[in-house]
């Protein structure tokens, strides 16, 4: 008695062993793969095509990530407030924005 723990695979399917071995067929025989109509390097087997929003969407995220972290005209503003005395904190707004990000 003999116990395996694959699935059969049907007569004619792809398998795994079945990829691999038409793969090193391939590999050793280029120009008979070739003939046979096995795909190869040289002929891409999937077309892929983006979406106007998609290109969209990865045109924002290129400008958000070349966006300075630091914004030097805030930074160099509030270090002369400070220095010159007139910076000043609202409490409610600093409140506001908390509860706004704990809910």
């Amino acid at each position: 008695m003999r116990i395996n723990d694959k699935p059969p695979t049907p007569a004619g399917a792809a398998g795994p062993t079945h990829i691999a071995n038409r793969r090193a067929e391939a590999a050793a025989n280029p120009r008979a793969a070739q003939a046979a109509g096995a795909n190869t390097a040289s002929t891409p087997a999937v077309k892929v095509e983006l979406s106007s929003r998609s290109r969209e969407l990865l045109a924002a995220l290129h400008a958000a990530q070349s966006a300075p972290d630091i914004r030097g005209d805030l930074v160099a503003k509030a270090k002369d407030a400070i220095a010159n005395g007139t910076y000043t904190v609202d409490p409610q707004r600093i409140a506001r924005g908390v509860l706004d990000i704990e809910a």
